[in-house]
């Protein structure tokens, strides 16, 4: 693997200090960047010593400066790598929340995220489903119903946000570990 032509990015982040262990950025340090070699000038992490607006903004202007995006068009990832929570949340998109239905952000704050801590950003909907590619990588028996649900598209009154995760032009592949996908039957 080239790790040094990566360009990384993130769905969402926590409004939280960088050497937070709640912070996507500390785990991911801990998990993958401590172990291979992407130059830090090739990671963009969002500014979390300000609120939530105001790192959504600088986030999406970065994510503008990067792509070289001026007008209307959205940026378009290579790879989405996407985890999903036991109620069917993805990034930081909630089941049931407004920023399902937003059109013009590309990154939104987020003040009220069910599970702590509540302030956050988080790519919506129309940047998720602009990648190329997205993966959902899986695990946990906690997860299972969710992910029987969204695979299997069982109806339900409003769609779980990981099910709103549909590639406009681009692939869509979900990996899971035998528990998360225990309720699929055989």
């Amino acid at each position: 693997m080239n790790w040094k032509a990566w360009h990384v990015f993130w769905a969402d982040e926590r409004c939280v200090p960088q050497v937070n262990p709640e912070s996507n950025y500390y785990l991911a340090c801990k998990h993958l960047f401590n172990h291979v070699d992407i130059p830090s000038s090739r990671i963009y992490t969002p500014n979390t010593s300000v609120g939530p607006t105001e790192m959504a903004a600088l986030y999406q202007l970065k994510l503008q400066e990067v792509f070289h995006i001026k007008g209307e068009e959205l940026p378009r990832f290579d790879l989405l790598l996407l985890g999903m929570g036991e109620d069917g949340h993805t990034a930081s998109l909630f089941p049931n929340h407004p920023l399902l239905k937003e059109k013009n952000r590309w990154v939104a704050p987020v003040f009220d995220a069910p599970k702590p801590p509540p302030e956050r950003i988080t790519l919506t909907l129309p940047v998720i489903n602009n990648a190329h590619c997205i993966i959902f990588l899986i695990t946990g028996k906690n997860k299972a119903a969710a992910v029987k649900k969204i695979i299997l598209e069982e109806s339900a009154p409003a769609p779980l946000p990981a099910q709103m995760v549909k590639p406009v032009h681009g692939e869509l592949h979900w990996f899971l570990d035998e528990n998360a996908a225990s309720e699929l039957g055989r």
